[in-house]
């Protein structure tokens, strides 16, 4: 069985040296869905997550450009365009 450090990458220690927060870009056109993913990741662990929000597709290739997230959770219908895209 391998070790919980093989099955994921040790992620880097924040300044204060405890783990830094997985960072978490939602792209989705539903505000609701968004805090329900939150709230979510938030039961998981308070702090361990780090959401972004954006609704629409153009603005979540700009945040995926920008900013570095570890982890992007994308709408599969995102308007007219598919989340396959």
């Amino acid at each position: 069985m391998p070790t919980d450090d093989t099955v994921r990458p040790p992620r880097h220690p924040d300044v204060d040296g405890r783990r830094a927060a997985t960072r978490v870009l939602v792209i989705d056109d539903d505000w609701e869905d968004y805090l329900l993913i939150r709230s979510a990741l938030e039961d998981l662990g308070r702090g361990r997550f780090a959401c972004d929000y954006v609704a629409d597709y153009a603005a979540g290739l700009e945040a995926l450009r920008t900013a570095a997230h570890d982890v992007c959770l994308l709408d599969y219908r995102l308007g007219a365009r598919s989340g396959l895209e």
